[in-house]
């Protein structure tokens, strides 16, 4: 089985994780190719090779139509004249529907959403994470890593001071509840360790915009990793820290819990699972106590070796091709299709309400916050101005 992935983007590693899992630990033939020019995976001649002889185009990002198609040249070539006439297709969701760009494809998106949708030559895949809950139509496949490639084993340290570091793909620097998914409140997490480092109770770097192999050699330097702590939801960054042996915050809320159950069957939650607002006391007690952040070490570097093996993961994914080729792929999803609003509140709703929640309480404090703020500088110079004019008048 040949199977050609075409992405956009690195996609945080994503595409290439899964291509090199399934190159290593399954009997398929998979090839990538990542359309930015500065990713080195972009060998057009070759992708053309690989598209005339596949069986399956693996797509991480939604900007072909059914057909094929270019869309909005977002790719330097139009694939439709190079695939077989029999190709099967599946699309594979990364993000939730409203983070993606205006010129994706829409309508592959709404597909994938509907239960009711069926095309014997076009399959679903979401991540999952909280993703799997807006794309009722997809299979729920995990995102690899091969926690027994050598960049991702444990390494001692031997800091005299608890060191932290956090690592993010974002770009956005932006506080927390600015957007519901997109933000890691990395000035909430900062204000707090820059707190304790004063007091010289941790050091601490936050990384990011550095080669990923780079990047995961500093996170071995640290004996505690984090990742968003505002969402709810989990990222790779946390996956890799739990692989290199670390206690790792992340905030991880009970659909995204359920997941961990559900899919990889998971029977308890590796996270040191506090939301940012609960961040320093629980750090404060860690720090106390290393033999407790040394076993949770072990732990994260257990749990993943127990149900986040990538020889067993990329059976999803060959799961999926063998029913394309078939012709037996149908999403067993019939509760979601019969029980559609509730399973959406269980599913979606009481986290975002939960969320909502924590938002209006975090405003509220930051709005009294400034309140107060005004109010001492108010003190303090109708004060000044008072024992001023109380002096002028003596000095009279």
């Amino acid at each position: 089985m040949q199977v050609c992935h075409l992405s956009l983007t690195p996609l945080v590693h994503a595409p290439i994780r899964i291509v090199n899992s399934l190159n290593k630990y399954s009997n398929t033939k998979n090839y990538l190719f990542i359309s930015s020019v500065d990713t080195g995976i972009n060998n057009i001649a070759l992708t053309k090779e690989k598209l005339a002889s596949a069986d399956i185009i693996h797509c991480h990002h939604p900007v072909f139509c059914n057909e094929l198609d270019v869309i909005n040249n977002l790719l330097p070539f139009n694939i439709q004249n190079y695939v077989k006439k029999n190709v099967k297709i599946v699309y594979q969701f990364h993000s939730n529907p409203s983070l993606y760009s205006k010129n994706m494809n829409t309508e592959l998106i709404k597909h994938a959403q509907d239960i009711n949708y069926y095309n014997k030559d076009i399959a679903f895949i979401s991540i999952f994470h909280y993703y799997n809950t807006f794309y009722f139509n997809s299979y729920c496949c995990p995102n690899i890593l091969d926690i027994y490639n050598e960049l991702y084993q444990p390494q001692a340290t031997n800091n005299l001071i608890p060191k932290l570091i956090g690592s993010s793909y974002y770009t956005s620097n932006s506080g927390a509840f600015i957007n519901r998914y997109d933000n890691k409140c990395i000035k909430e997490i900062n204000k707090v360790l820059h707190k304790l480092k004063q007091q010289k109770l941790i050091t601490y770097e936050l990384l990011s915009g550095m080669e990923h192999s780079e990047l995961i050699n500093r996170k071995k330097q640290a004996n505690i990793l984090f990742d968003e702590l505002s969402t709810g939801n989990f990222h790779l960054t946390a996956l890799e820290s739990l692989s290199l042996g670390k206690p790792t915050f992340s905030y991880v809320d009970n659909i995204n819990t359920l997941q961990l159950g559900n899919v990889l069957g998971a029977t308890y939650n590796p996270f040191i699972n506090v939301s940012f607002e609960n961040l320093e006391v629980t750090l404060r007690e860690l720090i106390k106590n290393p033999q407790a952040m040394e076993e949770i070490g072990v732990l994260s570097r257990q749990w993943v070796e127990q149900f986040y093996n990538p020889k067993i993961l990329v059976k999803n994914f060959v799961n999926v091709y063998e029913k394309l080729l078939n012709e037996e792929h149908q999403i067993n999803n019939n509760n979601r299709k019969y029980y559609p609003q509730g399973l959406l509140f269980l599913n979606n709703k009481v986290s975002d309400i939960h969320y909502e929640a924590r938002k209006q309480q975090f405003m509220y404090k930051k709005k009294w916050r400034k309140i107060r703020q005004i109010s001492y500088i108010t003190l303090v110079v109708v004060t000044t101005i008072v024992l001023a004019i109380s002096l002028y008048f003596k000095m009279k």
